[in-house]
């Protein structure tokens, strides 16, 4: 049971035809969904427990490649559709344009990639880093990986195998509940889903914003430089107009304070930089 390959441009949103859950339809026996089918799709569409494996595969496999690891991505989600665990939902795609158009429309909770050269796959790793901050990402080679900006918390061989696809999802899907929450006092970020909880509410905020408050909170106390976040978040050690942060501090502030112009969490350091604090 695996997403279609291709993902419709202008897709529903509710319904049986979520994508996940017309994916699993189509995949039951005769047409016809069976009792275990159906439990899974309502699953799904019950605010689900359900993790998007997004896998991009080496666009120049051969069919018969490409239908192995589909295989290997039905057995695996097979297997975790029958444990107590959460819900393994994969997506096989040959393209980065793809893969980010599928993130867009369900947001991965793990990426793999696989690839024969490292160099094949670096912009579509930092653009899964820009977009899904946090997210686990695995490579899929026998290739050796140098050392850059990007860093995978797996590395499994190539071809894709069941056991190995099985140990790794175990491991990465056992880190990824405390990895993805950053709690500080009343204040809860959620990586994955881009997501900050406070008492004044709960809301949706852009990748950039996610990464800087992320980078202050796990500072807690501390004051974070001008310098410190620029290098970290925009990769830059030019200080000589910082109102795009200053920006993104004030849509941080409208998110969680209830006066943003006199701020309990996020505070400005005269001449120096933020401190995020919780008292």
């Amino acid at each position: 049971m695996v997403f279609a390959e291709k993902a419709d441009p202008n897709p529903p949103e509710y319904g049986l035809h979520h994508p996940a859950i017309y994916a699993i339809l189509m995949a039951a026996p005769n047409d016809a969904p069976d009792l275990e089918h159906s439990e899974l799709a309502e699953r799904i569409m019950n605010h689900d427990d359900s993790v998007h494996v997004l896998f991009l595969a080496h666009g120049r496999r051969t069919m018969s490649r490409h239908k192995a690891t589909r295989v290997v991505l039905n057995e695996v989600q097979d297997a975790y559709a029958r444990r107590d665990a959460p819900l393994v939902i994969c997506t096989l795609v040959t393209s980065r344009k793809d893969a980010i158009l599928v993130g867009r429309q369900n947001p991965p909770g793990i990426v793999m990639t696989e690839f024969e050269r490292w160099e094949e796959r670096l912009e579509f790793c930092k653009e899964v880093m820009h977009r899904w901050p946090g997210v686990p990402m695995i490579a899929v080679t026998n290739s050796s990986i140098e050392e850059s900006t990007v860093r995978f918390d797996l590395v499994i061989p190539s071809p894709l195998s069941t056991p190995s696809l099985l140990g790794a999802l175990e491991q990465t899907l056992g880190a990824t509940p405390s990895d993805r929450l950053v709690q500080v006092g009343e204040v809860t970020l959620d990586k994955l889903n881009r997501t900050v909880i406070s008492p004044k509410g709960e809301y949706h905020i852009t990748p950039k914003q996610c990464a800087l408050l992320e980078m202050l909170m796990l500072r807690n106390g501390e004051v974070v430089t001008r310098g410190e976040i620029m290098q970290e978040i925009w990769q830059t050690n030019f200080l000589g107009d910082t109102r795009t942060l200053d920006v993104h501090i004030r849509w941080l502030r409208e998110q969680i304070e209830y006066d943003a112009s006199n701020p309990k969490y996020l505070v400005t350091v005269r001449g120096k930089g933020y401190r995020f604090r919780t008292r």
